[in-house]
């Protein structure tokens, strides 16, 4: 369900952002060789340009430099030369730290610290601890669930580096990967399938002339990779049972490893995301604008401003916060949530009162993106499970938020952070906040910004070691931060 989602309402959500923009779409480059060619038309791609934007959005890195941001900054491909495309790389070879991609910063952050683990499958005998190879995203490029298109890269660079580095390499193959969101997974619909592109480092006179999967399975353990796959990211731990979260189905040849991972994921060409990121930061003005009139502010200037976002409202959506926010919902939530997933919306050095209203604001709809359904009369959000019979959720979200006013509506917004953190601890998907990332082994950048959490746990070998894992949990919301009210 999550895969078709993705293909028919966020692609189109990212059409309906640019479209006031610009007039031309992605059907007059449906060839990957043209995407590929517009997306080098970005002249400023070597240099930190995505986060080159007005300090309310963002703020600068040291000396007032601008932040570099790892998946738009970077182009998918330099070269020409077949199966040749860059990688990001997250988590080196026999990195102690396994590490995922904010997409709103472009930072790097930590997920969790390795530890001597085993397959849960029962397929593959040893411990495991550290990956035999290096964990990295296709910059530019998503793949068919909506995420950073993931590569594993063989071998060793010229050069040593640390995690969130560039390097170019080339790609052999991929794997065909199931993965099971929200445990049970016993059913088929509940795995969903993507591809894992597989390349080596060309520099690596060990691999430099592999060309093949199929040649690279019979240099390295390959058992072993694929144990490490399916448990080396996390897997579902219930009580004291483990399930896994993915599964390897196959290999498939470098040139349609390549070519099906493309077409069935999205290349951000330069005209997609500069018209994105655009539509985006008008929305989060619009939205603040909106909050500044709901406050009492009587300047002509933001009533004008807010006016063409209302255009066709059946009542003053400005007269007071429910009727401003069910007209946001019904008629920008989808777009919304598309530029929380890519667009930064704030800068705390710049406003704070701003940066904070938002990071409630966002929480919100995050809980309403993960299935969950604000009840007003008992005060509390709740699971909206998908009713297949029906086609779609059990419960419609703008007829339950018709139904909360006043106060109810404000503690919907402090509950969003509360069920946040209930489902990070009860091991489902969620998100948690991040200021700095600055755990042992982690990658110490400023974030300040809601980051994904799979619910995924490591299997440590040692009980002891997932006890303390377990306490050491960390939501990361300030706890001196509240939501101010409009009731």
């Amino acid at each position: 369900m999550r895969s078709c989602q993705f293909k028919c309402v966020v692609f189109g959500v990212l059409l309906g952002l640019w479209s006031c923009s610009s007039k031309k779409t992605e059907t007059e480059d449906r060839s990957m060789k043209n995407r590929k060619g517009q997306a080098k038309t970005y002249r400023e791609s070597k240099y930190p340009s995505w986060l080159k934007v007005p300090e309310r959005f963002s703020f600068r890195g040291e000396w007032g430099k601008f932040v570099h941001h790892n998946f738009f900054d970077e182009l998918p491909s330099e070269k020409s030369a077949p199966n040749m495309v860059n990688a990001v790389i997250l988590t080196p070879r026999d990195e102690e730290t396994y590490f995922g991609l904010d997409l709103v910063s472009g930072a790097p952050y930590k997920r969790v610290s390795y530890c001597s683990f085993k397959d849960v499958t029962g397929n593959y005998g040893s411990s495991m601890k550290r990956p035999e190879f290096s964990l990295g995203i296709m910059p530019r490029v998503l793949d068919v669930l909506g995420r950073p298109l993931q590569i594993v890269v063989f071998g060793e660079p010229k050069e040593k580096f640390k995690s969130n580095s560039l390097h170019e390499v080339k790609v052999v193959g991929g794997v065909v990967e199931n993965y099971c969101e929200v445990w049970p997974c016993g059913i088929a619909r509940s795995w969903m399938s993507s591809i894992v592109l597989v390349a080596v480092y060309p520099e690596d006179k060990k691999f430099r002339d592999i060309e093949s999967i199929f040649v690279l399975k019979k240099m390295v353990d390959w058992k072993e990779f694929k144990a490490f796959m399916i448990n080396g990211r996390g897997v579902h731990i219930k009580s004291t049972s483990s399930f896994p979260a993915y599964k390897i189905k196959g290999e498939i040849g470098p040139g349609v490893a390549l070519k099906k991972a493309l077409e069935l994921g999205h290349v951000f060409t330069a005209q997609e995301m500069f018209s994105m990121r655009t539509a985006c930061h008008k929305l989060y003005d619009y939205v603040w604008n909106s909050v500044k009139i709901l406050r009492g502010s009587k300047d002509e200037n933001l009533s004008r401003w807010v006016r063409p976002f209302n255009k066709g409202a059946s009542e003053n959506v400005t007269k007071d916060f429910a009727s401003y926010l069910y007209h946001f919902t019904e008629k920008y939530s989808n777009r919304y949530n598309t530029c929380l997933k890519y667009v930064r919306g704030t800068n705390i050095n710049e406003d704070s009162e701003r940066h904070w209203f938002f990071s409630y604001f966002d929480a919100f709809f995050l809980v309403k993106s993960l299935e969950n359904i604000h009840i007003c009369p008992e005060n509390q959000w709740t699971k909206n499970f998908y009713n297949y019979k029906k086609g779609a959720l059990e419960y419609d979200f703008l007829t339950e938020l018709k139904q909360c006013k006043g106060k109810d509506l404000d503690y919907a917004f402090v509950r969003a952070i509360n069920k946040l953190k209930n489902m990070g601890r009860q091991g489902l998907p969620s998100y948690k906040y991040l200021t700095y990332d600055h755990e042992a082994g982690g990658s110490h950048q400023k974030i300040y910004s809601w980051v994904s959490q799979t619910g995924l746990e490591l299997n440590c070998k040692s009980k002891k070691e997932r006890e303390i894992r377990s306490k050491k949990w960390v939501f990361g919301f300030p706890t001196d931060v509240s939501w101010q009210g409009f009731y």
